[in-house]
């Protein structure tokens, strides 16, 4: 037993040394990207510079393209006063979210799933997903890899929640605290994923352990509260700050505005293929549900068959506006 326990060990550090090294290799040696990375860089560097940690400036002015909420930049300007000015150390938050996004999946398989070998595996494919490991998401100083992190923390622990906690009060404080933080990551994006956790939450008579859960009442009201709070400070600290907030949110919807954006229905599947996004990892998806079929462990089926309610459902509704972007 102790053997099987070292081995376990000693392959989770090479598993995640592994994944560390595909994120951090030369990730301060290439120039930073023009366009979304530029903008983000000068934005925390001004608030390291300036001390402006509630607004962003470009050359001393306040942005007026960049509305998204500051966490991000904090960390990124946080990063650059420990470690220097320099690509490295701007790229640092997104880097580090990468590897915790791998060992959050091996938390779940593990906890959730006990299974190491699952582990092992969904984190290898993590690893072989090139849509993720590289600009504006792991490998970049952008908002998407942090983001990222929180919104699959939130999921995974409310998935872990409808399959094993009975009572549940912690697990919504701590749901409650990670879709507050995935809103302070990049505003609205952070909670897309929300109203597929509540379809979810009505498969297997899930309803009765969520909706009837007062705890799930008293932290949404808090981080409703809290994220409103935080629009309004914007808006007191600088007028016409949620016009501005409203116009980039929803011109996704209408194409107002940002017309070279505007895509057809199908471009992200079309993308994942002409440009290999996460290939060939799309062309073994199938897999998964023939492995629900067969399965014969309900834990396992019940994860599947929640994953594929939230990623389907995502996927659907990020391409139904007109704009769309590559990442």
């Amino acid at each position: 037993m102790n053997q099987i326990k070292i081995i376990r060990a000693v392959l989770g550090v090479l598993i995640v040394g592994f994944i560390t090294l595909l994120f951090f290799k030369d990730i301060g040696r290439f120039p930073i990207f023009q366009w979304d990375e530029a903008r983000y860089v000068n934005n925390s560097l001004e608030v390291l510079t300036l001390g402006h940690w509630l607004h962003f400036t470009m050359d001393g002015a306040v942005d007026v393209w960049n509305f998204k909420p500051p966490l991000v930049l904090w960390l990124q300007a946080g990063s650059m006063k420990i470690f220097g000015l320099n690509e490295w150390a701007v790229r640092l938050p997104s880097a580090l979210a990468g590897v915790g996004i791998a060992i959050l999946l091996a938390w779940f398989c593990i906890t959730t799933l006990k299974s190491y070998l699952t582990a092992a595996v969904v984190v290898l494919f993590f690893g072989a997903s090139c849509g993720f490991i590289g600009p504006h998401m792991g490998r970049s100083a952008d908002l998407d890899a942090v983001l990222t992190f929180f919104t699959l923390w939130y999921v995974l622990l409310f998935i872990r929640f409808l399959l094993t906690d009975t009572a549940g009060k912690h697990s919504f404080l701590w749901l409650g605290l990670l879709v507050v933080l995935a809103f302070l990551c990049k505003g609205m994006p952070g909670l897309l994923l929300l109203p597929y956790l509540l379809i979810i939450s009505l498969l297997h008579q899930n309803f009765r352990k969520v909706f009837l859960n007062r705890s799930v009442y008293i932290y949404a009201v808090v981080a409703l509260g809290i994220m409103a709070g935080y629009y309004l400070l914007r808006e007191v600290h600088h007028p016409g700050y949620w016009e501005l907030v409203k116009k980039s949110e929803f011109n996704r919807f209408s194409g107002k505005g940002v017309e070279w954006h505007k895509q057809p229905f199908d471009f992200y599947w079309r993308n994942f293929i002409e440009q290999k996004r996460y290939f060939f990892l799309i062309y073994i998806l199938p897999c998964s549900v023939i492995t629900f079929w067969v399965s014969k462990n309900t834990p396992a089926k019940r994860v599947l068959l929640y994953s594929w309610v939230v990623a389907l459902g995502y996927f659907v509704f990020i391409s139904w506006p007109p704009v769309k972007l590559e990442w």
